[in-house]
Formats: C-alpha cells, structure tokens, sequence
C-alpha cells in the first residue's frame, strides 16, 4: 500500500504503515523506508528535531525552556532579511553546575558557513547583551552529556541594514541618570538600555551617531514627557533604533514633534508609542526628509497635530511600516492627516491601521 505523509512501510504488501519518529516526524506520500522521515524544524547536534524560530515583525519575545537530556540542544533563530541582530536576555536561569551557553552568529540557515562563536557563557547572568551582523543566530544549550536546564526569556531585534560598531558598548541608565551627557558620550554602536520609569525633562537630544535605545524586559514602562516644550530627539544622518519606548507631548515650532529624521538617516522604530506630539509645520510625530524609516510591531501615533502630516511627514526617502502599526486621531491643518508623503518609497502592510485621522 501507499503510505501517507509522515509515514513509511519497507515491507511489500502490508496492510499498515509506520509512523515516522517523534524526533523526525515528516516524510512524503509513498514513504517505503525510515530514512525518509526529516525534521521539519531543523535537525539538532543532539540528533533531536528543535524549531527555528522566525519573525516578520521586526522584533519579538520568546521564552525557553532548553535541556540536553530532552535532545533538543539548539535554537535557531531566522529573522527575514535580517543584516543585523541583537539579543537580549532579560531573564535568565540555569542550573550552576553544568549549565553553559554558546552563542553563534552565521550568514546561512544551518549554519554550515561563516559561524561567528559570539559567547560562551557559563551561569549566565540575567541582561546579558550581544550584537552581530548576521542573518542567523544560534544558541546551543550545553556541551557536555549531562541534563543542563536554561529556564529564560530572549529579547530579539534586527534591522535589513548593517549596523556601524566599533567596539561592543552598553549603558544601562534609570529615570535619574543624566540622559543627554549619557547620549553625547556614546559612540558608534552604543546600547543604550532604559530602565522602567517616567524620564521628564530629558527631550531635546541631538543623535549623529549610530545607537540603540531600547527598554530592558518591560515594554510599556520606560516614558518620554517632552511637557509640550521640545521634540525628543533629533537624529542627523546615523543609524538608530529605538525600541519599547513612549513619548508624550513632544513639541517644536518647525519639524518633527517628537523626531526629526534627515541627511540619509535610517530609523527602524519598534513596539514605540507617540501620543500628543505636535509640530508647527510638518511631522506632528515625526519628520523624515532623504532618510529610511522603519515602523514595526505596535508602533502607535495618536493625537498629533501639524500643518502637513499630522502624524508622519516623509520626503525623498522611504517610509516602511508593518505588523500592527496604528495612526490614529492625527491631524492636520493643511494636508495629510495620518501621513503626508511626497518623492518617497512606501510600503506598508495590511495590518497598518488609519483610524480617525483629518485634515482642512
């Protein structure tokens, strides 16, 4: 008989076939031998069927529970069109005895080529921070025979462009820290990661350096209050990401009320809230003219207001957004309420929402 997927049978002329193992569970229709049953994740060190994780949302969470006595010794992780990666690690536990951690970077699925080893790590503590450039990375739970536990949860970040590193930098700054000296002082490739907390009084920065800014575990709980005085920031021609952050009442009498993007600046902005911003001319929320801009996974602008794109003004660049983007409740008092565009590449996908958004 002809087995189904997932099944086999050797011998001529039985009446069942045989279930493919656990660990390899798939195989075509006529299946006539075990060897043709494949991992339909990806074939573990262990000899084990693990899963490669992958993401069309620009960011995502993923808790783990990893052991070598289960076979499963291997993650991959595969975000599309990713040039750059970075991968947090807010919490973590493992067993202290025999537990260890490698981390690898590699340009391709298996990562049979160009493997980057980027930590080996042992107890690894809670916060733990890496980057790469790379399109894939790999984490391998143990290496030695006896049942290592990692019990946790990884932050993970990309962007479709390289990121500019000279050395491997983190800050971790709280409410109280000088925000400005800490984003004056930071070089190319700097993380800058936000502690939960209200920060007042800390908008009107200046970035012409390529930096991350990003919160640490809790995405709803680092907040920007401009208090209708200046924009956030500022970013001239650098490579930024921000991630998981707030801001409210953002404020300039030119462009941009809460960022101003320009001089062949790319901006990927991720899981990020703008509320109540507001520009005299273009951008109530943000202002991009000659640079590439990113919105991706939640991002919401609500309640902005300028002369020409309430929530978003974009010139002579592209404007990228996906994954449950919302604009909604801008406004503008000439043209383009949620978003103004002119000489730009677009594209959006259909999850991106315009809810309530005007213009006179």
């Amino acid at each position: 008989m002809a087995c189904m997927e997932k099944s086999y049978q050797p011998a001529s002329g039985a009446s069942t076939c045989v279930s493919c193992p656990a660990n390899f569970p798939d195989s075509p229709p006529g299946s006539q031998n075990q060897t043709a049953c494949t991992c339909a994740g990806y074939r573990a060190l262990g000899g084990a069927c693990c899963p490669i994780l992958t993401s069309t949302q620009g960011s995502f969470s993923h808790s783990f529970r990893g052991t070598r006595s289960n076979g499963c010794d291997v993650l991959d992780i595969t975000p599309p069109n990713a040039s750059s990666i970075w991968l947090f690690f807010p919490t973590l536990v493992t067993d202290p005895g025999s537990s260890r951690l490698l981390v690898q970077s590699c340009e391709d699925v298996g990562c049979e080529h160009n493997t980057t080893l980027l930590a080996n790590l042992s107890g690894i503590p809670s916060g733990t921070f890496l980057h790469a450039n790379a399109k894939v990375i790999r984490l391998i739970f143990s290496e030695s025979n006896s049942p290592s536990h990692f019990v946790g949860t990884f932050e993970l970040l990309w962007t479709s462009f390289s990121w500019a590193m000279e050395a491997p930098r983190m800050s971790i700054l709280s409410p109280s820290d000088a925000w400005g000296t800490k984003i004056s002082e930071a070089g190319n490739g700097t993380a800058i990661l936000l502690l939960p907390g209200r920060y007042a009084g800390y908008c009107g920065i200046q970035v012409t350096q390529s930096i991350l800014i990003a919160s640490v575990g809790e995405l709803s709980g680092i907040e920007f209050d401009c208090e209708d005085s200046e924009q956030l920031m500022e970013i001239t021609g650098a490579t930024v990401i921000l991630h998981g952050i707030t801001v409210h009442r953002g404020f300039t009498i030119n462009n941009g009320g809460c960022l101003s993007i320009s001089r062949n600046a790319h901006v990927s902005i991720v899981r990020c809230k703008f509320h109540a911003c507001a520009a005299g001319d273009s951008g109530g929320a943000i202002y991009s003219d000659q640079s590439i801009v990113q919105l991706s996974q939640g991002v919401t602008i609500t309640g902005s207001i300028a002369r020409t794109g309430g929530g978003v003004f974009q010139h002579r660049g592209g404007l990228q957004a996906y994954q449950n983007v919302v604009l909604e409740d801008n406004h503008a008092t000439l043209s383009g309420g949620g978003i103004y565009a002119s000489s730009s590449n677009l594209n959006f996908s259909t999850s991106v929402k315009f809810i309530g958004n005007s213009a006179q």
